[in-house]
């Protein structure tokens, strides 16, 4: 599957538009996006591995439920194929 980023998350993955990660579940996904690049940890999670709100994850254009966000076990049962994309939008403040 591919993780995609934009605009300020960018920099935690090199600059990389797209990294593709093949395994079987979005758990499993995750971990290995986090391998992968990871200066993304501290981004992506919170102090008890939750996946921050402030990044709103989108899989192949649907937002996602936000029990994805904090209960592995859902993420471990949420499968995923190659062809599937989440994708990280990042809300920002400012006036």
């Amino acid at each position: 599957m591919k993780f995609i980023f934009s605009g300020t998350m960018l920099r935690f993955v090199d600059y990389s538009h797209e990294v593709e990660i093949s395994e079987p579940n979005f758990e499993l996904a995750l971990k290995g996006l986090l391998a992968k690049a990871p200066a993304l940890e501290g981004v992506l999670l919170d102090s008890n591995k939750n996946l921050r709100r402030t990044h709103q994850m989108f899989l192949n254009g649907e937002s996602m439920e936000a029990r994805y966000y904090s209960d592995a076990q859902a993420r471990n049962a949420l499968a995923v194929q190659p062809t599937d994309s989440v994708y990280f939008l990042t809300a920002i403040a400012g006036g």
